[in-house]
């Protein structure tokens, strides 16, 4: 899925929208994994093909790229659960 010249892959729509969200208003996340976590702020590659990658912090010259597959859950601050795997 591309959304805003960014490739997201197979990421559930829902999932690409609070992603698309948080680069936007440049919200905080913890992305949950199965057996790890990340946390940071949500930007996108430069260059031909974009992708999200996630920001240690907002100044931060560069980040990792986030693998949608395999997110169980996205925190916000606050412990607030934004997204949850399989949840309607």
């Amino acid at each position: 899925m591309k959304l805003n010249g960014i490739e997201y892959g197979q990421a559930p729509l829902e999932l690409v929208r609070l992603f698309e969200q948080a680069r936007k208003a440049k919200t905080w996340l913890r992305i949950c994994y199965g057996g790890y976590e990340e946390k940071g702020y949500v930007n996108n590659s430069c260059g031909p093909l974009k992708v999200p990658i996630l920001l240690p912090r907002l100044s931060s010259p560069g980040g990792q790229p986030i693998t949608t597959g395999g997110i169980v859950e996205v925190y916000g601050k606050g412990k607030k659960l934004l997204y949850k795997e399989g949840a309607v």
